[in-house]
């Protein structure tokens, strides 16, 4: 084993493409940013709105609900509604 494979981990059994993608740091954080990516639209969430009426005229007691219901909710994109 040369002091290059011992030092990255490597065997000499991977192909050189696998070889050349740990010794390159761009490769490496291009990845890292690429799986950071999935991960993020992974965490999308569907909310409820309306209710068994759907989408009707609110009561009279409750004009502002679809109006006042959005301001605590935080929006990502891939979300839906």
């Amino acid at each position: 084993m040369d002091k290059d494979t011992a030092k990255f981990g490597l065997s000499r059994d991977l192909p050189p493409s696998t070889m050349a993608f740990f010794a390159d740091p761009n490769l490496k954080i291009s990845w890292i940013f690429y799986l950071l990516f999935l991960q993020a639209t992974a965490f999308c969430y569907q909310f409820k709105v309306g209710d068994l009426d759907s989408w009707g005229m609110p009561a009279s007691v409750s004009p502002k609900i679809y109006e006042n219901w959005p301001q605590k909710k935080e929006f990502r994109i891939g979300d839906s509604l």
